[in-house]
């Protein structure tokens, strides 16, 4: 990142995807992270995760759509407060602050949006333990359905970083997660 020093957020998640179950739907990370700069986010799977096994998949090439909607986001919401500007719960999103539920309709939804010609692939890989990934706040991610054929739940942590003397979204270095926290 070319950063002297960097600052981890005190919160730090622990994601599961049981078989056959809803998990972490399409987003973009600046989207639970609103009242700060740009974080860098490490995903790291706890314990081995086939592509089959609900690990993370990525629209290839989508960190230009991400920033254009963000930008979009934020000309929309100019009339709410700041407050309701960084709950995600808001009436621009779907209804648990996601994208979308369903990667069919969101790349129907961006191919007439943001890039009617460009053809983008939803990408994911096996991981192992051990491995991290890391990926800027803009790019569209989320989790594949969990068709593990041995049944195993997946896990993993999202660890989010900050260059030091940046501005910092203050709800994700709180230790108590509190309801009104629009995280």
């Amino acid at each position: 990142m070319g950063w002297d020093k960097d600052v981890i957020l005190k919160r730090a998640l622990l994601r599961h995807n049981v078989p056959n179950g809803l998990s972490t739907s399409c987003h973009y990370d600046r989207i639970f992270l609103r009242a700060g700069g740009d974080p860098l986010t490490a995903w790291v799977p706890i314990g081995d995760c086939t592509a089959d096994g609900g690990g993370l998949m990525y629209l290839e090439g989508s960190t230009d759509v991400g920033k254009a909607m963000e930008a979009d986001f934020m000309e929309r919401t100019e009339h709410l407060t700041p407050e309701e500007r960084i709950d995600r719960f808001n009436q621009n999103m779907a209804r648990d602050g996601q994208l979308s539920h369903n990667v069919i309709e969101l790349d129907a939804d961006i191919k007439a949006k943001y890039s009617s010609s460009k053809r983008r692939r939803w990408l994911g890989a096996n991981h192992e333990a051990g491995h991290v990934i890391f990926h800027n706040p803009y790019m569209i991610h989320g989790a594949g359905k969990n068709e593990d054929p041995l049944g195993k739940i997946r896990l993993g942590t999202d660890l989010r970083y900050y260059w030091e003397g940046s501005q910092v979204d203050e709800r994700w270095m709180r230790d108590v997660w509190r309801l009104e926290d629009g995280l």
